[in-house]
């Protein structure tokens, strides 16, 4: 009975340690747009898309008190590749600065992003 016991203990400790993934840090690069922060998001929510235009990847958030409308955060750096798949779910904190390669479509907005946090929104 104890060995059964401490091997169902080890077994448990395994098995916490092998489920846990850590994710690996993002790369941010720090001249990407302007240096003045137009903007800073904390823990908003989103999807990332990779943008054919730009080959950039971004973040799509809603602007708030509108129905469709995204704010466009063209990301400052490489994602890691957890992050690279297009309609992901993610929460994030970071900084808006200006883009000004050229104008959005009518009522969007594009920024450069500089993420500081990004996790992936799962059902669970």
């Amino acid at each position: 009975m104890k060995k059964n016991v401490c091997l169902l203990a080890l077994a448990a400790a395994f098995g916490a340690t092998s489920c846990q993934q850590e994710l690996p840090e993002l790369i941010v690069q720090e001249t990407c747009g302007s240096k003045t922060v137009i903007k800073e998001n904390v823990l908003g929510e989103g999807r990332v898309f990779l943008d054919k235009k730009e080959q950039l990847y971004t973040i799509h958030a809603k602007i708030p008190g509108t129905f469709n409308a995204p704010t466009v955060g063209f990301i400052c750096g490489q994602l890691p590749e957890a992050f690279r798949k297009d309609s992901l779910p993610v929460s994030f904190t970071g900084t808006y600065r200006a883009f000004d390669k050229y104008a959005p479509p009518s009522g969007v907005e594009y920024y450069y992003l500089s993420p500081s946090k990004l996790e992936i929104i799962t059902g669970e």
